[in-house]
This record gives C-alpha cells, sequence and structure tokens, in this order.
C-alpha cells in the first residue's frame, strides 16, 4: 500500500480507530467505587455502650443506600421490640464513623437494646417504618441477612443521697452518681410534698460524682425558713449541653420507673453567733466574718453607747442572711463613720413583712434575735480601723 492510500485511509477511518482503542482501555480497568468502604451495609459496634451527653456513638455503619440507623429497645427474647424506638438517625450513602444518635428515652444500666439499618425508600428524610409493606424496610447485607446487632448499656446507676442539714454560705451537700452528664437541682418544697420552685444548680458529670455542693440563689435561699424541706433533684443535659433547659429538654432522671431525687431539711445554726474582726470601711462597704443563725433574718449594723452597747431603734446599714452560716457578709454603711468608732452588728428577724426592715426597737417586727433573755442579743463588735 503506498502512501497516497494509506493517509486516505487513516482520514476515513481514523475516528472509528481511536474510539475503538479507548473503548480497549476502558475496558481493561476495574472502576473505583464512591466509597471503599460502602461495599456492603454493616453496622460495627462494640458489646457495651455508655451513653454520652445523651447520645449513643456508633463506631461504624456503612450503606450502599441512604438509610436510618433506628435504636430499639429488646422485646424480652432476643430480638427488636417493634414499638420500642427510642433513638434513630439518618444516613448518607457510605461510610459513617462514630455515628451520634440522640436517645429519645431514657437508658439503664444493662439495658440490652438493637441498632438496625433500615432503608429511606419512602418520603425522604422520614421515617416511615410500622411492618411489614410500609417503606423503610430493614436493609439486608450481600449475604441477604438484616443488617442489625445488639449491644448493651453499661453506665452508672444514678443515686442522690442526702440527709437533713445546715446551709453553709448558701449551699446544700449531696453525694451524686449520674449515668450521664447532668444536673443536679435544688428545689423548695411546693406544700404538697414535691419539688416546687427551682433554688440552685450545679452540672454532674458521668459517673460517680461524690459530694456535690450546690449554691443557693442567694434571694430564695433568704426566703427558706428554719426546718424548711427542700429537694435534690438529678437531671440530665440533653439540649444545650451546658445549659439548664428546664422545663424542656433537660428531664428529671428515673430509674427503675421511680425518680432519682431525695428531701431533707435546712436547719439553721444550732447557736446563733456573729463573729467580727476590726475591719475598714472602704467604698462605703465593710465587711462581718460570719454570722451563724438560727432565722432567716438582717445582719445590721448599730451605733454603741457610751456602755458600748447597741442603739437600737435605728440603723446604720444591714444585709439579709440566710439560715445557717454565713461568711463574709457584705454590709453598706450609709454614714461616714470615724476611725475608732465601735459598731455593733447585731442579729434580727425578719418578719412579718419578709424582705422589708421595719424595726424600731428592741420589740416588734424584725426584732432582734435573743440568747433567752431581754437584752441577750446576738452580735459581734467591730472597730473600725
Amino acid at each position: 500500500m503506498n502512501t497516497h492510500t494509506r493517509a486516505l485511509l487513516l482520514r476515513r477511518f481514523g475516528p472509528f480507530l481511536m474510539i475503538a482503542a479507548m473503548g480497549l482501555a476502558i475496558a481493561g480497568c476495574d472502576p473505583e467505587p464512591t466509597d471503599p468502604d460502602a461495599i456492603d451495609n454493616a453496622i460495627t459496634v462494640t458489646a457495651t455502650l455508655t451513653p454520652d451527653n445523651g447520645q449513643l456513638v456508633i463506631p461504624k455503619v456503612t450503606a450502599t443506600a441512604k438509610s436510618w440507623l433506628v435504636i430499639q429497645r429488646d422485646n424480652g427474647s432476643g430480638a427488636p421490640l417493634m414499638s420500642g424506638i427510642i433513638a434513630k438517625l439518618q444516613l448518607p450513602v457510605g461510610a459513617t464513623t462514630n455515628a451520634r444518635v440522640t436517645l429519645e428515652g431514657n437508658v439503664s444500666n444493662g439495658d440490652k437494646l438493637w441498632a438496625t439499618l433500615h432503608l429511606d425508600d419512602g418520603a425522604a428524610g422520614t421515617f416511615e417504618y410500622t411492618g411489614a409493606g410500609s417503606p423503610d424496610q430493614p436493609a439486608v447485607n450481600a449475604a441477604s441477612q438484616v443488617v442489625q446487632v445488639s449491644f448493651t448499656i453499661n453506665q452508672t446507676t444514678p443515686t442522690v443521697i442526702g440527709g437533713d442539714q445546715q446551709l453553709n454560705n448558701n449551699r446544700v451537700a449531696l453525694d451524686v452518681a449520674a449515668a450521664e452528664d447532668g444536673w443536679m437541682a435544688i428545689y423548695a418544697d411546693n406544700g404538697s410534698g414535691a419539688p416546687g420552685t427551682l433554688l440552685g444548680k450545679t452540672h454532674v458529670n458521668a459517673g460517680p460524682n461524690g459530694t456535690v455542693s450546690v449554691a443557693l440563689d442567694t434571694a430564695a435561699a433568704n426566703a427558706i425558713s428554719p426546718n424548711a424541706i427542700l429537694w435534690g433533684v438529678l437531671h440530665i443535659d440533653r439540649g444545650v449541653e451546658g445549659t439548664f433547659e428546664f422545663p424542656g429538654a433537660d428531664q428529671s432522671v428515673s430509674f427503675g420507673g421511680s425518680p432519682v431525687r431525695v428531701w431533707f431539711k435546712a436547719f439553721g445554726s444550732a447557736t446563733p453567733r456573729v463573729l467580727t474582726t476590726p475591719q475598714k470601711i472602704t467604698n462605703n462597704i465593710i465587711n462581718i466574718d460570719k454570722v451563724e443563725s438560727t432565722v432567716v433574718g438582717w445582719i445590721v449594723l448599730h451605733e454603741t453607747d457610751a456602755n458600748d452597747d447597741p442603739i437600737l431603734g435605728s440603723s446604720i446599714g444591714r444585709a439579709r442572711v440566710s439560715i445557717g452560716a454565713t461568711e463574709n457578709v457584705v454590709v453598706t454603711v450609709e454614714k461616714n463613720v470615724p476611725t475608732g468608732t465601735l459598731l455593733a452588728a447585731v442579729l434580727h428577724r425578719d418578719d412579718p413583712a419578709v424582705g422589708t426592715w421595719q424595726n424600731t426597737g428592741e420589740t416588734g417586727p424584725d426584732a432582734p434575735v435573743t440568747l433567752g433573755g431581754a437584752g441577750l442579743f446576738v452580735l459581734g463588735k467591730i472597730r473600725v480601723q
């Protein structure tokens, strides 16, 4: 074949020869999967799981189509309970590691749960499985087996233990163990033997927390009467982590069908006293070292007479105090007091108009607390430096 003939053939059949060559090249290569891990439907989970902030973390799930990861309770016979769905998570195609699925109900230590992969083949994003014939049927693997695996909850049994106690710096102390991160909340009794007004709260971690000290709101603590019943209630932390949301996501914890809580009485000091040391008045502020009170009341600054006794019926400053012990009570001084002046810090009651200072002398509203007799006031004396 001469040169002219070869050129003519190439012009006529060249494009077809190139396409054929490309086809041979393509046919000779294996296609790469979209995700090397998503070659089959599968769930990888450890034998035990501990909830983390109201979520279960499933180590790995692979799905060959859009799917749902569904968590169910056990039916008692070694199979998922149809009506026991307590969590679900929509999954994309491919491999999902550390899939976090939010629990919609409480779980207890030792509970057996099931993780099942379901198709999302009905209304996209809506879980519609109700049984045979419904959309979102359980997914199967290459061996035509339903993709599901069981595991057991491993967590601390939630408990709250506490007894009658004296308030100390508007704090109460309880022993707390939590199954997951949550809140220890203190409530006043509602008058019917149940938690009422929230008085204070603090965050607790999963596991044993030991003795937990909870600071009460100052205004609330100053309204607690001696021997008042308080409630310590354990809550979960299910909404915004670190934000107490009750009523709302951070519901109270139940275990074995009963709420995890305890009631106790808040006692005042057995013997009231006022502890003072010489103080400077700075920016019209003076500190009382410590007040131990049997009642909700006032610590009141009075000037003294020639006998160093308090001049009742008038005061130059006061602050509310709760029952129990309160340290470093801050009092605003309402007049100029020369250095060297002796002041008396006297413990007064707060009644009958709670929160309103009404005292006019030794008797009547907001009268001084006494130690069993007239003139035996509970007080401490302060020399102004």
